[in-house]
This record gives C-alpha cells, sequence and structure tokens, in this order.
C-alpha cells in the first residue's frame, strides 16, 4: 500500500487471495484499462517492499528485477523513471508529477517573545518618538517659565507630556479649550501623528498575534543546514530514486549530507516510528515524495508531522512517476495513449481527492491505525486482517479527534462581545455623569 499510488485490499472470501482494488491512482488506473481492453489483473505484492535498485554486482532488485525477469508485466506504486532503470525497462507515458522534499517533526520554538511588544515598530520609530517627546518637553518647559512670568498670580499651567499621552492613548482631555494657540497647534500636530502610530502599532501587533512568525525549516538550504549543524538527522528509503539521486549529485552540500548524516533504512516502518516520536532533540527528518508525506500527515495532524510550502526552494529534486514494463513490451503504444487521455480528462486528480475522503472516512470510524504504515507492504497482510474487526474502541486513534461544530461553539463568542458591550456602556454612563458633576462644579463656582 503506497498511498497515493496504490491501495489494495485483500479479499478473505476469495480462496486465490486475489486483492481488490480500494483507492489508488495507479490501481484504479489500471483497473479501468482492463475493462476498456478487457483483460485481467492479478496483483502480486512484493514481498521485500522494494521498488528495484541495482547491486554493486550489477543486478537488479525489487520490482524492476520482477519485470527483467518476466516475473510480472507491470509494476505499479509510484516508481520514478531514472538512467540506470531506462537501461534495463521501459516506462509508460507518465500520469504523475512530483517533487521529492522532507518532513519533521514540528520543532519548538526558539527565541523570545518579551520583544512583542515592540516589534511591530523598527528602532528608528522608537528613536524618533523619543526624540519627539523630548521637544514636547522642552516645549512645556519653556512655555511654563513663560506662563509663570506673565501670569504669576494665576496656576493655569497644562503639562503637554500629560496631554499628548492621552491622546496617544485616545482619552480626552477636558480642559483643552482652556490651553493656548500655541499648544494648540502642537497637539493638533500630535494628534493627526498619534492616529497614525496606535493604529499601525495595534494592526501590526494583532496581525503578529494571529500569525506569529516561526522560525521553520522551509527550504532545502536550511534543511541542509539544520543536518549539518546536528539539529536534524535525515532519513531516505535505500533502493530508491533518492538514493541515487544523491549517488549522482555534484552538489558538495548534497553530497555531504549523504556522505555523513544521511540514514538509510530498508522500510518505511522505522522511520515513522522515528518521525512520530515525542522525545526530545535529535529531531528526525524524512526524505520522500510531498504527496507519500502529505497522506501520512492525513493520517496523524499537522500538529505531528510538519511540511514545508510547496515551492521551488523546499523541492530536493522533481520527479516523474510512470508504470515501468518490459523491453519491447508489445502493448506499449495503446497503453500510453489510454494513459495520456486519462490524465486530460482530470480523473486522477479525482481519484486523488476521493481517496483523501476515503482516508478521513477510515480514520472516523476508527481504523485509522492501520494506515500509520501504509509505505510498508511489508503489514500488508497484518493491515488487512483489521478490515474484518468491528469498530470499537481499540482501533481509534487518539491523537485524532472529529468534532462537529455546532452553534453551542459560539457562546464564548457571544458572552465576549456582550460582556464587552456591558463594559462599554458602564464606562459611557460614568463618562457622562462625571460630565455632569463637572459641569455642576463649574456653575457652583460662578454663582
Amino acid at each position: 500500500m503506497v498511498l497515493p499510488y496504490t491501495w489494495l485490499k485483500l479479499n478473505h472470501s476469495s480462496t486465490s487471495g486475489q486483492y481488490s482494488v480500494i483507492g489508488g491512482i495507479e490501481t484504479q488506473l489500471w483497473q479501468l484499462a482492463s475493462e476498456y481492453y478487457n483483460f485481467s489483473i492479478e496483483w502480486i505484492i512484493e514481498p521485500n517492499s522494494h521498488f528495484g535498485a541495482q547491486y554493486e554486482n550489477g543486478s537488479w532488485s525489487g520490482l524492476i528485477a520482477a519485470i527483467m525477469n518476466n516475473e510480472i508485466d507491470l509494476a505499479v506504486g509510484g516508481l520514478m523513471p531514472t538512467t540506470k532503470r531506462l537501461e534495463v525497462v521501459d516506462f509508460l507515458f507518465p500520469y504523475d508529477h512530483d517533487q521529492y522534499t522532507f518532513a519533521n517533526q514540528p520543532l519548538p520554538e526558539t527565541g523570545s517573545h518579551m520583544d512583542l511588544l515592540i516589534r511591530p515598530f523598527h528602532y528608528k520609530v522608537f528613536i524618533c518618538i523619543l526624540f519627539t517627546v523630548i521637544l514636547f518637553w522642552l516645549f512645556n518647559w519653556i512655555e511654563k517659565k513663560l506662563q509663570q512670568q506673565q501670569y504669576s498670580e494665576t496656576n493655569n499651567h497644562h503639562n503637554l507630556l500629560w496631554i499628548n499621552f492621552c491622546l496617544l492613548v485616545r482619552q480626552p482631555y477636558h480642559w483643552m479649550s482652556s490651553t493656548g494657540s500655541a499648544i494648540r497647534i502642537a497637539l493638533i500636530i500630535w494628534a493627526f501623528s498619534s492616529i497614525i502610530l496606535v493604529n499601525f502599532y495595534l494592526y501590526t501587533l494583532c496581525s503578529m498575534l494571529a500569525l506569529p512568525l516561526i522560525d521553520k525549516i522551509d527550504t532545502i538550504n536550511k534543511f541542509i543546514d539544520a543536518c549539518n549543524t546536528g539539529y536534524l538527522i535525515p532519513m531516505a528509503i535505500s533502493n530508491t530514486s533518492v538514493e541515487e539521486f544523491f549517488l549522482n549529485s555534484q552538489v558538495d552540500t548534497v553530497r555531504n549530507l549523504w556522505s555523513s548524516h544521511l540514514m538509510l533504512l530498508p522500510n518505511y516502518s522505522l522511520p515513522f516510528t522515528l518521525l512520530l516520536s515525542s522525545s526530545n532533540r535529535p529531531y528526525y527528518a524524512l526524505i520522500a515524495a510531498r504527496k507519500n508525506l502529505l497522506f501520512l500527515q492525513s493520517v496523524k495532524g499537522k500538529d505531528k508531522i510538519y511540511l514545508p510550502p510547496y515551492t521551488e526552494k523546499s523541492s530536493l529534486f522533481p520527479s516523474l512517476l510512470a508504470t515501468p514494463v518490459q523491453k519491447g513490451f508489445h502493448y506499449k503504444r495503446p497503453f500510453e495513449r489510454f494513459v495520456s487521455r486519462l490524465i486530460t480528462t482530470g480523473i486522477m486528480t479525482h481519484w486523488e481527492m476521493l481517496d483523501s475522503i476515503k482516508l478521513r472516512f477510515y480514520l472516523k470510524r476508527g481504523k485509522g491505525g492501520k494506515f500509520q504504515t501504509f509505505f510498508d507492504n511489508t503489514s500488508m497482510s497484518q493491515q488487512d486482517d483489521e478490515e474484518n474487526v468491528d469498530d470499537n474502541n481499540e482501533h481509534r486513534i487518539d491523537d485524532i479527534n472529529f468534532i462537529d461544530f455546532t452553534i453551542q461553539h459560539l457562546q464564548s463568542i457571544f458572552y465576549l462581545y456582550l460582556s464587552m458591550i456591558i463594559i462599554s456602556s458602564l464606562t459611557f454612563i460614568s463618562e457622562i455623569f462625571n460630565h455632569f458633576l463637572m459641569f455642576g462644579n463649574f456653575i457652583y463656582d460662578i454663582s
């Protein structure tokens, strides 16, 4: 089982032990081809889970060897045409394309958040604000000295710094009408500036809180640097196109990663165990096809598996997926026409989306545990036996919960909104009461 390309189920009702197709792009493709061209298919599971690699003596293993030895006619499983493979077998028209990337455990956030309140502004902005405060302090000191000389008998001084602070936090200053013309001009300039500063600061801070900037390993260069420093331990499957890519690479950093850090494993069982482990450092990363890793992520969740965004910088190398056949295969040309026509219809994408829905359905029913090693064909018999087990709590996945969204989930938002309205209303009433109280005292002083 190599999702999203193959998805077979052992048919226990059949005495011959035949497999039936549940999903998978390539398995459904050839099932449809068998119906169109009227031929039968016998699915044979490769026991060693090897796609096909060349040994030092020149012989081959896995599915490629089975084709060369005339044991099978076609090989499915998302195989990639490589230079060495094309020397011994033929490939049909590519039915899909992908990129090889990496997946790792979600790494803990590094750094401190103590500077979150000062991050919205550049340090030059804070220097300008400090310089403005100093200018207002000097202006306030000069205005105070002039007022003491001209109106020594009265004490009607306004603290300009306090007024600026009130305007900055959007609070009213009730004695604004008694200020002088010079102060009013300065305050008007500051009021417009404070509106821009406060709005920019609040919007930027809210954006940072809603979408925090996390320093993730999202490019191949960052990935290689993390592996060279020992922060990540890269893993890959032996006897695959990944191994051939590293062997033939002319990039020094890639060759150094291959010779010094890369851990080659026979199948996906141990990499998945290490990748999903919750232990501390060192952290592990798996190099594989993106679509395979996406299905693993859909099983375990984004909180367990991190995939970099689909960009050119996050791609180790691109890949084409095709079906290998024997050299001189008699039906190569009609099969290639059939594959190319299916691609133009877009049915491949439709099958892939349906497989994703089926996978979520199995997870919701509590049978998601059997997908933990869907790359590992050696566990196929064990996985097929689990199909006959009734749905119960023993097969539930503890780390994935399906919760139906209802109107009850909006109660907390409604109560928060209601409490804010009540607080705002009480504040408004207190401001009105305070205003009338001050106005009454002013009338009393006049009388």
